[in-house]
């Protein structure tokens, strides 16, 4: 059945055997020649791309530890800010509490000091008022009496005059 197809075909067979062993020389030249150079072709570029890959991932995976990093130190450094910023503030406030306190104190003290500067000038204005006083009185009584007033007479004026400055 094979020769009555063979026939119907006009097959030769030994064109065939020669077209199948052409074939198969041409095949491996050509897995030689160029299959094997364009897998090995096809293998580089895929490398390539691979470490392409690797190498974007390495990058982002660096920038992402430096923004960590990055915001690990503007954290710290914001955190540094704000304390010297909290102790600043709490230095100007201890200074102007100590100020505020010494002004005070000295404000007391003066006010103290003026205090008893007034009680002495109220004393010395007391006392000199009293001395004119007693002096007006004592010449008043000479007068009247048409002599000088005897110790006794001033020291009575002197004690009259004390006696009605302590009731005021």
């Amino acid at each position: 059945m094979l020769d009555s197809i063979s026939q119907s075909l006009n097959l030769d067979w030994t064109a065939l055997l020669l077209n199948a062993g052409v074939f198969v020389v041409l095949l491996i030249i050509m897995d030689r020649i160029f299959w094997k150079p364009m897998m090995a072709h096809i293998a580089k570029r895929n490398q390539r791309i691979a470490d392409a890959y690797q190498a974007v991932d390495a990058a982002r995976q660096e920038m992402e530890q430096l923004r960590g990093e990055y915001q690990l130190r503007i954290a710290t450094v914001d955190a540094e800010a704000r304390t010297k910023i909290q102790q600043t503030l709490k230095t100007a406030q201890a200074t102007r509490e100590a100020l505020l306190a010494e002004a005070r104190a000295t404000t007391e003290q003066l006010k103290a000091e003026a205090q008893v500067q007034l009680e002495k000038d109220r004393a010395d204005a007391r006392a000199s008022t009293e001395a004119g006083l007693a002096n007006a009185a004592t010449e008043a009584l000479a007068r009247a009496q048409g002599v000088a007033a005897d110790q006794p007479q001033v020291n009575l004026i002197q004690q009259y005059i004390r006696s009605g400055a302590e009731r005021n």
